[in-house]
């Protein structure tokens, strides 16, 4: 392998890794949320990033050069337009098929994974452009390296909330298995406070697919019981004996 290449795989990795900083500080800054599963963001966007970004990436430095006009310029604007397409796959790689639709990255959760590509997608740009010119790498990895440092803090303290707030996935995965709910219809839940009581610590918020604008609160208790405990829903339609 030539030391171009690993330059090449370098600007990836890092990009990808830009990607991932970016994706959970938007959700902490727009959201204020956290993620939840390193585990299942990197399945939804590693195999998209690495195959077809990187397809993306090759044509889009082929078509300007076939016209005649690669700059930076002109391949970043590309590179930035092209960041919508892989926002698309996302929907099928995750199994919420029902996202699956042209307004998808303009809701709250494709959003942030165009934000995720996009980011990506520009620093990849800056990296290609140093690695095609043979410029001093330097820049690029000064670039590469506070990105790195980013991600260890970002994953730091985004470990230290998530130990403040477990059970939200055992919650998701209750309703799948236990309340026959599909992927499509139970579209999120999020853990948003803790609880008082020592018989139950842990709450959640549910959003369901067919009520968009509705949050439903649940308890979790300590011996695994859940219970609905409100609804900010007008005409409920998951509405389930409360607990007060």
């Amino acid at each position: 392998m030539k030391k171009s290449d690993l330059i090449y795989i370098w600007v990836l990795i890092s990009s990808y890794c830009a990607g991932i900083v970016t994706y959970t500080l938007s959700m902490f800054l727009l959201y204020n949320e956290e993620v939840s599963d390193w585990g299942q963001l990197i399945t939804w966007t590693a195999p998209t990033f690495f195959t077809v970004n990187l397809l993306l990436f090759i044509l889009s430095i082929f078509f300007l050069k076939l016209i005649n006009k690669y700059f930076f310029w002109t391949q970043t604007i590309l590179f930035a337009i092209v960041a919508i397409i892989p926002v698309y796959i996302i929907p099928f790689l995750s199994g919420f098929f029902n996202f699956a639709n042209i307004s998808f990255p303009f809701t709250q959760e494709g959003f942030l994974f165009y934000l995720f590509f996009l980011i990506a997608a520009l620093v990849s740009s800056y990296g290609i452009w140093v690695a095609q010119k043979r410029l001093n790498p330097k820049s690029f990895l000064l670039v590469s390296f506070v990105i790195l440092i980013f991600l260890i803090i970002t994953i730091i303290l985004n470990s230290t909330i998530e130990s403040e707030l477990p059970l939200t996935w055992q919650l998701a995965f209750f309703y799948l298995e236990q309340k026959g709910y599909s992927p499509e219809q139970l579209i999120k839940v999020q853990g948003t406070y803790s609880s008082k009581s020592s018989e139950a610590l842990y709450g959640a918020s549910v959003t369901f697919a067919d009520e968009l604008e509705a949050k439903y609160q649940y308890i979790i208790f300590n011996n695994g019981e859940i219970k609905q405990y409100s609804h900010t829903s007008d005409d409920p339609k998951h509405e389930e004996p409360m607990v007060r």
